[in-house]
């Protein structure tokens, strides 16, 4: 078996895939990554819940929008993908059998 690196550059992620992991459930969101930061207006709206579609759990982690973990995630990342010095890349092991 040989192990290869997949090489993803920051700038490349534009869709984001939450899976549930709540008593085994396993639904599925995918996404723009920028929708996972709601505008001010849709929070102010009601519109900001993030939650499996099958069980219906909460994905936001760590507070309310605009503070929650993912909400935050999205503005680093976006934040990152304007650097222009350096570039992050994720190395994701390919294991070729």
């Amino acid at each position: 078996m040989r192990k290869r690196l997949l090489s993803v550059p920051i700038s490349e992620l534009k869709t984001v895939r939450l899976v549930c992991t709540n008593n085994g459930c396993e639904g599925v969101i995918e996404m723009p990554l920028a929708n996972l930061k709601p505008s001010d207006e849709r929070i102010r709206a009601g519109f900001a819940q993030l939650e499996c579609p099958i069980c219906g759990t909460d994905f936001r982690t760590g507070g309310a929008p605009p503070t929650d973990m993912l909400s935050t995630l999205t503005r680093v990342i976006s934040e990152l993908q304007k650097v222009t010095k350096s570039q992050v890349e994720f190395a994701i092991p390919d294991e070729d059998e």
